[in-house]
């Protein structure tokens, strides 16, 4: 084995493979379950807010929400910047 930063390791290499496989169907995975789940949610739900109420379709709210997490998950894990410094 040699310090060469361009030669890799073949046992490595299998394993990164692996991991991104292994991931890439854990994606699929998911997007089916998401996919199956908005198909069988297409029915109307009333949501109440402080003044009113409002009509949407059930995969609407759950892809808002889902999206909202998100983004709160997002703007949480992030570090300051200047902290690093």
């Amino acid at each position: 084995m040699t310090d060469d930063p361009a030669t890799v390791d073949p046992s490595l290499e299998a394993r990164i493979r692996r991991r991104q496989t292994v991931r890439l169907m854990m994606i699929a995975a998911l997007v089916v379950i998401a996919a199956a789940l908005a198909l069988d949610n297409l029915q109307d739900v009333t949501i109440g807010w402080v003044v009113s109420d409002t009509d949407a379709p059930l995969v609407v709210v759950l892809v808002v929400v889902f999206l909202l997490g998100l983004a709160i998950g997002w703007l949480s894990g992030r570090q300051d910047r200047t902290a690093r410094t």
